[in-house]
C-alpha cells in the first residue's frame, strides 16, 4: 500500500522489487494520478493499481481488498493528525510480518511529532530513523528499540 502516488516512481520500485505482490497506490490529485498511471503502464507493470481518491475515502475498500498490509509507505498528508491517522487506521491490517515507513519524518515539527507518537505506539517494536523516512516493524516476542542511523 503507498498513499502518496506522486509520479509513480516509487510504486513502480515496489513493484517490480517483488512482482508477486499485488500493490495499490493512492493519490489525490488527478492529474498526478494519470502520470503514476502512465508511468506505470510505460514500464509494464501489472501488479500495480492506482487509485485517484482521497486516502480517508479510499482506505476502507483497500483494507476490504488487501486484508493484511505487508508494506506500507506514507507519503502524502504531512500532517500530525493526518499521518498518525493513517497509521492508526492500517494498523488492524499489519501483522508481524508488516513494515510500515514514513517519509519525510523531521520534514515539519508536525511530522516530528507523528513520528515521536508513531515509534512510540506498543505494536511497534522496531523503529529506525533513516533520517529522511522512518521504518516501524512489529515484530513480537522482543525488546522496544528505536535506532538512529547516521550518515
Amino acid at each position: 500500500l503507498e498513499l502518496g502516488s506522486a509520479t509513480g516512481i516509487s510504486a513502480i520500485y515496489m513493484a517490480l522489487g517483488n512482482p508477486d505482490a499485488r500493490l495499490v497506490t493512492v493519490e489525490g490529485c488527478r492529474e498526478t494520478a494519470m502520470i503514476a498511471q502512465e508511468n506505470i503502464n510505460r514500464i509494464g507493470i501489472k501488479n500495480a493499481t492506482v487509485v485517484n481518491a482521497s486516502f480517508e475515502e479510499v482506505l476502507p475498500l483497500v483494507f476490504f481488498d488487501l486484508k493484511t498490509i505487508g508494506l506500507a509507505f506514507f507519503d502524502g498528508n504531512h500532517t500530525f493528525d493526518a499521518t498518525v491517522g493513517y497509521f492508526e487506521r492500517c494498523l488492524p491490517y499489519s501483522d508481524e510480518n508488516s513494515l510500515f515507513i514514513f517519509d519525510d519524518i523531521h520534514w515539519s515539527e508536525d511530522m516530528e511529532r507523528a513520528w515521536e507518537k508513531i515509534k512510540q505506539h506498543p505494536s511497534v517494536s522496531v523503529s529506525i530513523d533513516l533520517y529522511r523516512m522512518g521504518l516501524v516493524f512489529f515484530r513480537k516476542g522482543i525488546e522496544k528499540q528505536h535506532f538512529l542511523i547516521r550518515y
